[in-house]
């Protein structure tokens, strides 16, 4: 079976379009926000991974969390960051853990570029230097046009960049 990773936004209707295309057609989704937003009610068909317990979970859609939900992360993360750091680990850590462990055959980053392919490629010293599988990077916008004008080549960040 295909396993296919998204690094997206769980709160974006674009996001549960795209994996609502291929929920019926025998591919294992995954699918992992950086950010831990909520969930779209739209999304279904897909395995979440995320560092807290979501309040509203769709029908058809499974959630692995690190952390039950507990009342007060907001204040610990704002207020005391240091204690912050040390429960949780950064979405770079969690998401090179998620990879190791899914050995997913493709990765698909529908995000921003700073706030999704940025988090991918920092999970990379994680995992020992270049991504295990081939990745994807959908643009919702301008992104592309944007950092082309600073001369950022894509090919050096993955040997495995589908283009």
């Amino acid at each position: 079976m295909v396993r296919i990773l998204f690094v997206c936004n769980t709160y974006c209707s674009q996001a549960a379009r795209w994996i609502s295309q291929l929920s019926g057609s025998g591919y294992d989704i995954h699918l992992f926000d950086p950010y831990h937003s909520p969930l779209y009610p739209g999304l279904h068909g897909v395995t979440v991974h995320t560092g807290w317990q979501k309040e509203y979970v769709p029908a058809g859609v499974i959630v692995r969390c690190r952390y039950p939900f507990v009342r007060g992360r907001y204040f610990l993360q704002k207020r005391l960051p240091r204690l912050w750091q040390l429960i949780v680990p950064p979405s770079t850590v969690m998401l090179a853990q998620l990879i190791k462990r899914l050995q997913p055959n493709c990765i698909h980053v529908l995000y921003g570029m700073q706030k999704g392919c940025y988090v991918l490629f920092d999970s990379r010293k994680y995992l020992g230097g270049d991504l295990p599988a081939p990745w994807i990077y959908s643009s919702r916008g301008s992104d592309l046009y944007y950092y082309g004008q600073f001369n950022i080549e894509l090919g050096k960040f993955s040997k495995n960049a589908i283009t």
